[in-house]
């Protein structure tokens, strides 16, 4: 049986989550380095958590053994992640997102994997609080890689692992809407599927990286599918 991978970002792309990283973000920079986190001097949207942190730590002056701040910063990060969603009311799943993982899922020849810059935990908590967990059993994430790329090969890699199936790279989808989901995944010889839903890249700027496919958003499930060779 011929094997379809789709690996999905999430900030942006199948959801929204107004605003609640950068303030879990900067509130534990606060409190652990008694300064504002310099969340809106780095470009957080697309990229890995290990690499945002480390040009904010260079950015605010945190010296010192890198993967030891960053270790500390996760954990009270994660504290106040929970404690956000615990008020907050703005999460939602952006158009068309739950329609096509419905649809993927119930097809036996696609196979979910997540492929995000957040480490694993945050990742997880984020799907739990709108019930997307379940479609995204494996996946390649933040805690390790430095590069998109890396986060992405992760993904193909523990998605082989998981499935217990190889995944061609003609096959094997990167949907994001950020112009790095897509030059990560032309890096790795996959194919690519922008979505211009986050906010900060508009649609021109994911056409500039030219991915193969590009919606405004991905509501014409339909469409969709059948573009994607379902």
């Amino acid at each position: 049986m011929v094997a379809h991978l789709f690996i999905f970002d999430i900030d942006g792309t199948l959801a929204s989550f107004g605003g609640i990283t950068g303030k879990a973000f900067n509130r534990t920079f606060q409190e652990l380095h008694g300064q504002p986190g310099p969340w809106g001097k780095v470009l957080p949207h697309g990229r890995t958590d290990r690499m945002i942190l480390r040009e904010c730590f260079t950015v605010a002056g945190v010296d010192g053994d890198f993967d030891a701040h960053f270790k500390i910063f996760i954990e009270s990060y994660l504290c106040n992640l929970r404690e956000a969603f615990q008020t907050m009311t703005g999460a939602r799943v952006l158009p068309g997102v739950i329609e096509l993982l419905n649809r993927l899922d119930a097809d036996s020849s696609a196979f979910l994997a997540l492929g995000t810059g957040n480490i694993e935990r945050a990742a997880r908590m984020k799907l739990e609080h709108l019930g997307l967990n379940p479609f995204f059993p494996v996946g390649g994430f933040g805690d390790e890689a430095e590069e998109r790329k890396e986060a992405i090969a992760d993904a193909v890699r523990n998605a082989t692992l998981h499935y217990q199936r190889s995944f061609a790279p003609e096959l094997s989808w990167v949907i994001g809407d950020t112009p790095y989901d897509i030059e990560a995944g032309q890096a790795l010889g996959l194919r690519t599927l922008g979505v211009a839903t986050g906010g900060l890249h508009k649609f021109e700027d994911l056409q500039c990286t030219r991915p193969d496919l590009l919606f405004g958003n991905l509501s014409d499930t339909q469409f969709v599918i059948k573009s994607l060779g379902l």
